[in-house]
C-alpha cells in the first residue's frame, strides 16, 4: 500500500500524466473531507453499543415486523456487534504494536540489562544461593524441579520466538493478500437519510460496523508491517537473553544434581552407619536378626545404586533433550538458510558436515532396548520391595512372623528390633521412591529418544533431498588435487599404519578372535578345496540332487572366497581402533572394510560362475553366459575394487567436498567400468536373447552414465549416492535371483521325485493287473509346474520391487512423494490420528494382489510339501490346503484393513447391518460356508470318499466354501450344498474303511441243482481279484420266484464297484454255461380262442404298393 505525501517524488512519478493536474486540488482535500464527515455525523450518530441496543429495542417493540423478519434483523445486529468487537480488538492490536515500536529501544536495553545480570550471576554462582548447607535430598529435588520448570519455560519461549521468525515470510505474504482484499472490497455505502426506515437503519449500522472493522484491521496490518524491524530487534535481544538464561539454568541444574548426589551419598552413608551401629548393639547371636540387619545393609546399598542409576538416567535425559533441541534449531536454521541463500556450494558443505554429525538411529534404538531391559528389571524389583513394604506396615503381624518369641525378650532387645524394623521400613520407602523416579526418568528418556529418532530421520531426508542438487566444482581445482595427492603419497602416513594396526590389536578386546578367524579361514580353504572339487566335479543328476547339496555347495563357495576379503576387513577394523588415530588411517579404515565386502561378492560371483561352480552344476545356469560373465569379471573386478577403495578413502578424507578431485576420478572409474562391463555383455547374443537380462544391463548402463553426467555438472554428492544405490540394486537383484533359482530347483527336484514315485506306483499296479489307487494324483503332480512357476515369479517380482523401493526411495524424491500425499486420517489405536497416504493405499492394493495370488497358488505348493514331508491321505492334504487358503485370506484381509485405517470402533454399525443382512438374506450362504468349515475340521466327508447324498451317489471330488462336488459313476458332477451334508442324511461308503458290499442277484431255472449253482457262484467270487477275502463271500438261496430260483452273492470290494460287478457277472455266466445251468428269464404263453372258426384271409396287394 502506497501513501502519497507532498514531496514524495517516487509516489508522484507513478501517477499517470492525465491525472497530474488534479494535484492542484490537493490543498482543498482536507476541507472537502471535513465537510463530508460533518454531513455524515449530522446524518448518522456515532455507532456504538448503545445505538445497537436502541435499534434492538426498537425492533423488539415494533409490531409491524413479522417474527421471521424480526429474528433476521436481530441476527444482523448481533453480527454488527461482533464486527465492533473485532474493530476494538484490531485497535488494541494496533496500539500494542505502536507501543512496541515506541518502546523497542527500551525493550532492547531491558533485555541487554538482563543479559548482563545473567552473566554476572553466572560468574558469582554457588550452591549456597540455592540451597542451605545441610539441604536434604527432598529439598534438593524440589529445587531441581523448580529450576527444571524454569528452564522448560525459557526453552519454550525461545522456541516460540524462533517459530515467529520462521513464520515471518508466510505472515508477510498473508498480510499482503489481506490488504489487497480489503482494498478491493472498499467501503460499504451507509444510508444518511433522516427518514430512513428501521430496516435501512439496521443495514446502515451493519455496514458501518463492517467498515469500522475493516478500517481497524487495515490499520493494524499496516502497523504490523511497520513494526517488523522493531519486533526483530526485540526478538533478537530477547533470544540472546534467553540463551544466556538457559545456560544459567543448565549450570544450576548441573550444580543441583551434584548436590543431590552428595545428599544421597550422605544419606546412604548415614543409613549404612546406622545399620552398622545397630549390628554392633545386637547382643543376641540370633541368625534371624543378623540376616535382617544384613538385608537392611543390602537395601541401603541398593538405594545408593538406584540413586546413581537415576542420576545417570537424568544426565542422559538432559543430553538427549539438548541434542533434540539443537537438532530442531539446526533444522529450522537450515531451512531459513536455504530459503534465503538457495542451494549454494558453501551451504552444501555445511549440510554435508551436519549430515555426517547426525545421531545414529540404530544406536538410539539399541539404547531404547537397553532401557527397556532396565525398566523390566527395576519393575520386578519394585514389585518385590512394594510387597515387603505392605507387609511391614502391619508391624504386629510382621514381627510375629519374623520373631515369634519377641515378647519374651528384654525391653532393650525389643527396642533394638523396633529400630531395625523402622530402619527397614524407611529404606523400603526410599527404595520405592527411588525406583519410581528411575522408572519415570527411563520412560521419559525413551520418549525423548523416539522423538529424536523421528526428528533425525526427517532432518536426514531433508538434508539428503537438498544435497542431491547442490553443485560442487571443487574437483576442478588443481590445488585441491595436488593436496590430495600429497596426502595420498606421503610416506609418513603409510609408515604410521603398522603402529596404528598394532595399537588397534591391543585396544580391541576381541582382536585375537578376529585374527584366529582369519587363520581358520586360510586353513579351511586348503582343506575344503578338495571337498569342493569332489562334490562339484562329477555330473549331478536331478534324481540325485537335494536341497542340502545346493546349500552345502553355496556354503563351501562362501568359505573358499573368504580369506582375502577377511584380511582387508581385519585391517580396517584394527585401523579404526588404533591409537593414536590419524586422518589418513581413519579414512583408510572404512575404505578397507567396504572394499572387503565388494571383493567378497565379486569373488563369490566368479566362483559360482566357474566351470565347477554351483551355478552351472546345481542351478543349471547357461554355460555360455557364465563363461562370458567370468571372463569380463577378470578385468572389471579388480578395476571396480580399486575405484571403490580410492573413492571411499578420499570421501572420508575430505567429506566436505565429497572426496574432491580424486573422489570424482574414482567415481568415474567405477561408473566407467560398470558401463564397459555391461556394454561388453550386451554385445554378446546370449545376453540379448533374454529380455529381462537385456533390460537390466541397459538400465545399468543408463544409470552409470547418469552418474558421470552428474559429476560433469558438479553434482558430486548425488553421483556418489546414485552409484551406491546402483551397486546395492545389483547386489540385491543378484541375491534374489540366486535364492529364487535355488527354490525353483528344489521344487523341480521335489516334482521329479513325486513323478518318479507316481510312475513306480503305476507300474506296480499294472504288474498286479490293477488300476492305480489315485489316478488323479499323478496328473496333479505333473500339473504343479505351472503353479509353482507363477508363484515363484510373483515372489521374485515382489522381492525385487521391495528391494529397489527401499534402495532408491531416499534418492528419488518422486518415490517419497507417495508417502507425503495424505488422503485421509484414521485412528492409530492410542487415541490419536495417523495419516493414510498414497503409499498406504498403494501398499494395500499390493497386499490384496499378493493375497489373491498366494491363495490361488498355495494349494499346489502345500501339496508338494505335504507329499514330501508328511504321510497324509489325499483328503487330509486337500483339507489342509483349504484351511491354509482361508488363513491366508484372513491375514491378507486384516493387513489390508489395517493399512487403510480400518477401526473396529468406527464400523460396528456396519457389522450390525451385515448381521441383519446375514440373518435375512444371506443365511443360507453363511450356513453353507460354516458347514464347509465344519466338514474340513470334522471330516465326515473327505475328498475321495464314496457317498450318497442329495439324491446322488458318487466320489467326492472337491469341497468348496459353498458346495461339495460329487462325481457320479456316470461321470456327472453334482453340487451338493454343504449344509445338506451336515444336517441331512448322508451315506458315506468309505468313512471308516473302503470295503463296500456288492450284491449280485442271479435267477436259475426251476429244476436246476441249487447247491451246485451256489458252489459255482462262490468259486466265481474267489476268482475275481477285486473281491476281498475278509469278510468271506456268502451265497444265499433267497426265494422261489415266478420264473426262477433266486440266488444272491454277497461279497466286499475296496474299490471299483462297477468293475467288480462286471467281472463277477462275467465269471458266473461262464461257469453256468460250462455247467449247463441256464439263467431263467420271464416267458409268456399266448392262447387263441378256438370256440369259433378262425377267419384267415390272403390278399394280393396291387403292383407298386409296399404294405
Amino acid at each position: 500500500m502506497t501513501h502519497a505525501t507532498p514531496g514524495n517524488e517516487p509516489a508522484a512519478a507513478m501517477i499517470p500524466s492525465p491525472c497530474r493536474s488534479l494535484f492542484k486540488l490537493l490543498p482543498l482535500m482536507p476541507l472537502l473531507c471535513l465537510a463530508f464527515f460533518s454531513l455524515a455525523s449530522l446524518a448518522q450518530p456515532e455507532l456504538d453499543a448503545d445505538s445497537l441496543d436502541a435499534l434492538r429495542n426498537e425492533i423488539n417493540n415494533t409490531s409491524e415486523l413479522a417474527e421471521e423478519r424480526r429474528q433476521e434483523l436481530l441476527q444482523r445486529l448481533d453480527g454488527a456487534e461482533a464486527e465492533l468487537e473485532n474493530a476494538r480488538a484490531f485497535k488494541a492490536r494496533a496500539d500494542q504494536l505502536q507501543q512496541l515500536m515506541e518502546n523497542a529501544s527500551e525493550q532492547v536495553q531491558l533485555f541487554n540489562q538482563r543479559l548482563q545480570e545473567v552473566k554476572s550471576a553466572t560468574d558469582k554462582a554457588s550452591n549456597e544461593d540455592l540451597l542451605p548447607p545441610d539441604a536434604t535430598v527432598d529439598q534438593v529435588r524440589s529445587q531441581i524441579t523448580l529450576v527444571g520448570a524454569e528452564r522448560q519455560a525459557l526453552s519454550e519461549r525461545r522456541t516460540q520466538l524462533l517459530q515467529e521468525i520462521d513464520n515471518l515470510p508466510a505472515r508477510r505474504a498473508e498480510i499482503q493478500q489481506r490488504l489487497v482484499a480489503l482494498q478491493s472490497q472498499g467501503g460499504t455505502p451507509v444510508s444518511t437519510a433522516l427518514d430512513a426506515s428501521l430496516e435501512q437503519r439496521v443495514a446502515a449500522a451493519v455496514a458501518a460496523a463492517e467498515n469500522r472493522a475493516a478500517v481497524a484491521e487495515r490499520q493494524a496490518l499496516e502497523v504490523e508491517i511497520l513494526s517488523e524491524p522493531a519486533s526483530a530487534r526485540v526478538n533478537a535481544a530477547e533470544r540472546t537473553w534467553l540463551g544466556a538464561a538457559i545456560n544459567r539454568t543448565e549450570a544450576k541444574l548441573a550444580a543441583l544434581n551434584q548436590a543431590l548426589d552428595a545428599a544421597r551419598s550422605s544419606a546412604t552413608e548415614e543409613q549404612l552407619k546406622t545399620t552398622a551401629q545397630l549390628q554392633q548393639q545386637l547382643q543376641r547371636d540370633d541368625p534371624v536378626l543378623q540376616r535382617f540387619a544384613e538385608e537392611n545393609r543390602s537395601l541401603a546399598e541398593q538405594l545408593q545404586s538406584v540413586a546413581h542409576a537415576t542420576d545417570s538416567a537424568r544426565t542422559e535425559g538432559n543430553q538427549l533433550k539438548a541434542t533434540l533441541e539443537g537438532l530442531e534449531q539446526d533444522s529450522l536454521l537450515m531451512q531459513r538458510r536455504l530459503e534465503v541463500a538457495g542451494r549454494k556450494e558453501v551451504l552444501g558443505r555445511v549440510m554435508i558436515t551436519r549430515l555426517n554429525s547426525l545421531p545414529e538411529t540404530e544406536e538410539l534404538r539399541r539404547e531404547i532396548n537397553q532401557r527397556n531391559a532396565l525398566i523390566a528389571d527395576t519393575s520386578m524389583e519394585q514389585i518385590d520391595v512394594e510387597e515387603e513394604f505392605r507387609a511391614i506396615n502391619d508391624r504386629q503381624d510382621y514381627l510375629g512372623t519374623l520373631l515369634p518369641d519377641l515378647q519374651d525378650w528384654d525391653s532393650a532387645s525389643q527396642q533394638l528390633v523396633n529400630d531395625l524394623v523402622d530402619q527397614r521400613r524407611d529404606l523400603l520407602e526410599r527404595n520405592l521412591q527411588g525406583m519410581g523416579l528411575l522408572l519415570h526418568q527411563l520412560l521419559e528418556n525413551n520418549e525423548t529418544t523416539f522423538t529424536l529418532i523421528t526428528t533425525t530421520s526427517e532432518f536426514h531426508k531433508f538434508l539428503l533431498g537438498n544435497l542431491l542438487w547442490v553443485r560442487n566444482f571443487s574437483y576442478l581445482e588443481l590445488a585441491s588435487l595436488k593436496h590430495q595427492l600429497a596426502v595420498l603419497l606421503n610416506p609418513e602416513s603409510w609408515t604410521r599404519l603398522p603402529a596404528q594396526l598394532v595399537s588397534g590389536y591391543q585396544a580391541l578386546p576381541w582382536s585375537s578372535a578376529l585374527l584366529a578367524l582369519l587363520l581358520l579361514a586360510i586353513l579351511l580353504r586348503r582343506q575344503l578345496r578338495p571337498v569342493y572339487n569332489q562334490m562339484l566335479s562329477k555330473p549331478i543328476l536331478i534324481s540325485g540332487a537335494t536341497l542340502w547339496h545346493m546349500l552345502a555347495g553355496l556354503a563351501l563357495s562362501c568359505l573358499l572366497v573368504a580369506p582375502w576379503p577377511l584380511l582387508l576387513f581385519c585391517a580396517g577394523v584394527l585401523l579404526q581402533e588404533g591409537i593414536p588415530a590419524s586422518d589418513f588411517g581413519d579414512a583408510l579404515a572404512p575404505a578397507l572394510k567396504f572394499t572387503a565386502w565388494i571383493l567378497y561378492l565379486l569373488l563369490l560371483t566368479r566362483l559360482i560362475a566357474s566351470r565347477h561352480g554351483v551355478g552351472r552344476r546345481y542351478l543349471k545356469w547357461n554355460a555360455r553366459m557364465l563363461d562370458a560373465l567370468r571372463k569380463e569379471l577378470n578385468w572389471a573386478g579388480p578395476t571396480i575394487c580399486f575405484g571403490v577403495l580410492l573413492d571411499v578413502f578420499v570421501f572420508h578424507l575430505d567429506v566436505v567436498v565429497s572426496g574432491g578431485p580424486l573422489g570424482a576420478l574414482a567415481t568415474a572409474i567405477v561408473a566407467g567400468s560398470i558401463i564397459a562391463f555391461s556394454v561388453r555383455l550386451l554385445r554378446r547374443e546370449i545376453f540379448c536373447d533374454d529380455s529381462l537380462t537385456r533390460l537390466g544391463l541397459r538400465l545399468t548402463v543408463v544409470t552409470a552414465a547418469a552418474v558421470i553426467v552428474m559429476q560433469a555438472i558438479g553434482l558430486l554428492f548425488a553421483a556418489d549416492i546414485y552409484l551406491m544405490a546402483l551397486g546395492r540394486s545389483v547386489i540385491a537383484l543378484g541375491l534374489i535371483k540366486l535364492a529364487g533359482d535355488v527354490l525353483e530347483r528344489w521344487l523341480l527336484i521335489l516334482r521329479a521325485r513325486l513323478q518318479k514315485q507316481a510312475r513306480e506306483e503305476h507300474r506296480a499296479h499294472e504288474q498286479d493287473s490293477e488300476a492305480p489307487d489315485d489316478e488323479e494324483a499323478m496328473i496333479d503332480v505333473i500339473s504343479l509346474s505351472e503353479a509353482h512357476t507363477k508363484l515363484l515369479t510373483m515372489v521374485r517380482f515382489l522381492a525385487a520391487a521391495v528391494a529397489l523401493f527401499v534402495i532408491w526411495a531416499p534418492s528419488l524424491p518422486a518415490l517419497t512423494l507417495l508417502d507425503s500425499m495424505t488422503l485421509w486420517q484414521a485412528g492409530d489405536g492410542a487415541g490419536g490420528l495417523r495419516a493414510i497416504t498414497l503409499f498406504d493405499l498403494t501398499l494395500s492394493v499390493v497386499i490384496l494382489v499378493v493375497t489373491a495370488l498366494v491363495t490361488r497358488n498355495l494349494p499346489s505348493i502345500s501339496e508338494v510339501f505335504m507329499r514330501e514331508w508328511f504321510n497324509m491321505s489325499a483328503g487330509a492334504r486337500y483339507a489342509t490346503s483349504i484351511l491354509l487358503q482361508y488363513l491366508v485370506i484372513a491375514i491378507g484381509g486384516a493387513l489390508f484393513l489395517s493399512t487403510i485405517g480400518w477401526e473396529w470402533s468406527k464400523v460396528q454399525w456396519l457389522v450390525a447391518a451385515l448381521g441383519v443382512g446375514i440373518g435375512f438374506g444371506l443365511q443360507e450362504i453363511v450356513a453353507n460356508f460354516i458347514s464347509g468349515i465344519i466338514i474340513l475340521f470334522e471330516r465326515p466327508v473327505r475328498v475321495g470318499d464314496v457317498i450318497s447324498a442329495g439324491g446322488a451317489e458318487g466320489v467326492v471330488k472337491k469341497i468348496n466354501p459353498r458346495a461339495t462336488i460329487i462325481e457320479t459313476f456316470e461321470r456327472k458332477e453334482h453340487l451338493i450344498p454343504n449344509k445338506e451334508l451336515i444336517t441331512g442324511q448322508v451315506i458315506n461308503w468309505t468313512l471308516s474303511e473302503n470295503a463296500v458290499r456288492v450284491i449280485v442277484p442271479v435267477g436259475v431255472a426251476y429244476g436246476t441243482d441249487v447247491r451246485n449253482a451256489m458252489a459255482l457262484m462262490y468259486e466265481a467270487a474267489g476268482e475275481v481279484e477285486l473281491v476281498l477275502p475278509d469278510p468271506e463271500p456268502l451265497v444265499t438261496f433267497e426265494d422261489f420266484g415266478d420264473n426262477a430260483l433266486l440266488l444272491w452273492l454277497r461279497c466286499y470290494v475296496s474299490e471299483s464297484r462297477p468293475r467288480a460287478w462286471t467281472e463277477l457277472r462275467t465269471v458266473i455266466n461262464d461257469k453256468f454255461n460250462a455247467a449247463g445251468i441256464s439263467i431263467s428269464f420271464p416267458q409268456r404263453d399266448v392262447h387263441l380262442d378256438t370256440a369259433a372258426p378262425l377267419q384267415v384271409e390272403v390278399r394280393q396287394l396291387p403292383a407298386g404298393t409296399t404294405d
